[in-house]
């Protein structure tokens, strides 16, 4: 439960709140405590891990083994591969002891939990930009104040907006509970100038609509989710004025550019893999294997800052997670990163069909590993702590599946 919880107050407690920035890392000792659980049920088969998480469950593995093969021969300090497994991996620990320990049940209690939260924090986040004139990076409501906190609330605002569509879709919850929130969250959006968010709403409207039974229903959500974007983007437009063309096919073309992020000499988003390649990683080990986990890495520590960080922070690499595990992992780190949320959104669509009960929680999972495909690509929110909460939602079709198999045993 901290593992959850503690992403959605922690920005709060440290940024506003007197409590010191280590409070975070209490996470890290739950998820060490988690890997021990794990290795016992385990090893008392008290559980299996079933077809669904058995194929992630061994990539992870495979994974780890190979950046620890590969680090053997980029070896710096044992301490940066340490501090690179516990930046990439954690969240599948996260991952794997949600299948193993929650039950629909609890995903049930935690979405309604979810729900009173978001009321709360997009108060709150009103509050912030009208009273303390907190705008952009720097408006998150309790997922904190300072540049980038906008990325955690966007995070989180995606599963709100992922849980309302396919709630009123597969009639668990009324058109006007869902306008609401999907209006409010398009509003905080517009107020913290996310505008990918915009694009992830169209994501996550349209794949909504696909997965879905026909209905009248996604009628009326799609007329809503078209008005909703117009509006919400004519908001953003008047009060940032310079985003004028940020849904337009120039903005696109503009994404595509050479040209850095924020600045000629730093990495795009989209053409940070081929300027790594022809400046950095210029051979095809180095390409396909990369320099080492953790050898690109920074911290708030110090001695965790490595000497490529100090060489090469004027690129914005950091910014990404594609760039970061390119150069720490090569190709093939990056395909078993998005091989994850891959396979988990084809396994969440077969397992949806096995479960009219529960399909709802499955459709959540595959709409939320697109959008964590989405994300990869955009920034690196899912480096942060708020990616435990869509690794959270990424889990609900496997503890759909667990359920289904110990009723048939």
């Amino acid at each position: 439960m901290v593992v959850i919880l503690m992403p959605m107050i922690c920005g709060f407690l440290t940024e506003v709140l007197p409590f010191p920035a280590s409070i975070k890392y209490v996470i890290d000792v739950c998820l060490i405590a988690l890997i021990v659980l794990i290795g016992i049920n385990l090893s008392k088969q008290k559980i299996l891990f079933f077809k669904g998480s058995m194929l992630l469950f061994i990539g992870v593995i495979v994974f780890l083994i190979l950046t620890f093969i590969v680090y053997i021969t980029k070896y710096q300090s044992i301490l940066y591969y340490a501090w690179g497994v516990r930046n990439n991996f954690r969240f599948y620990v996260a991952f794997f002891s949600f299948v193993l320990f929650f039950k629909t049940e609890d995903i049930d209690t935690f979405l309604k939990f979810f729900d009173i939260f978001f009321w709360l924090n997009s108060a709150l986040c009103i509050i912030q930009f009208f009273v303390f004139d907190l705008r952009g990076d720097f408006l998150g409501g309790f997922f904190g104040i300072i540049r980038g906190c906008n990325g955690s609330l966007n995070i989180f605002m995606v599963m709100i907006v992922i849980k309302a569509i396919l709630y009123y879709l597969n009639k668990k919850e009324n058109l006007l509970y869902c306008v609401s929130k999907c209006s409010t969250a398009l509003i905080i959006a517009t107020l913290s100038e996310l505008k990918f968010f915009f694009v992830e709403f169209i994501a996550i409207l349209f794949i909504a609509l696909l997965i879905t039974e026909v209905s009248a229903r996604k009628i009326y959500i799609f007329i809503f989710g078209i008005i909703g974007v117009m509006l919400g983007a004519s908001i953003l437009i008047s009060l940032f004025p310079h985003f004028a063309n940020f849904l337009s096919i120039e903005y696109i073309l503009e994404l595509t550019s050479t040209g850095g992020y924020a600045g000629s000499d730093q990495l795009n988003r989209l053409t940070t893999i081929p300027i790594i390649s022809k400046e950095i990683l210029t051979t095809s080990p180095l390409k396909w294997f990369g320099l080492g986990l953790g050898n690109c890495d920074t911290a708030n520590f110090e001695f965790l800052k490595t000497p490529f960080y100090y060489d090469y922070i004027y690129l914005r690499y950091n910014w990404f997670s594609t760039s970061f595990l390119y150069l720490e992992t090569g190709f093939l780190g990056l395909i078993f990163f998005f091989g994850f949320f891959i396979i988990n959104a084809v396994k969440s669509f077969f397992i949806a069909k096995e479960s009219a009960e529960d399909k709802v929680y499955c459709q959540m999972s595959l709409i939320a590993s697109v959008i964590c495909i989405m994300l990869g690509i955009y920034n690196a929110s899912l480096r942060t702590e708020a990616g435990y909460l869509i690794y959270f939602m990424l889990a609900f079709s496997l503890i759909v599946k667990k359920k289904l198999v110990l009723n048939n045993e």
